[in-house]
């Protein structure tokens, strides 16, 4: 995915061999692509994989919505707090 363009890698400040991988831009245009999965999985897999289930979202619009705003605003915090750490 790096070589797509779709993750850039990065290193830590504090260690050197630890690579961070965070979304490029057109890495972060796939979030909706990547919500949908969420909201695929929460349909079909629920019952196979408990420990999958941290989204519990609906099908409506308006939900699948509000999830890809909630992810997307947490990627923007870690985003954020990954690149200070990084050189």
């Amino acid at each position: 995915m790096e070589a797509s363009g779709i993750l850039s890698k990065h290193k830590l400040r504090t260690n050197k061999k630890t690579n961070v991988y965070l979304l490029t831009a057109k890495g972060y245009d796939l979030i909706h692509v990547l919500a949908g999965f969420v909201v695929w999985g929460d349909k079909y897999l629920k019952n196979e994989q408990a420990e999958m289930n941290d989204y519990k979202i609906g099908q409506s619009s308006s939900e699948i919505k509000t999830t890809i705003e909630h992810i997307l605003s947490r990627y923007r915090e870690f985003r954020t707090l990954q690149l200070s750490a990084c050189t």
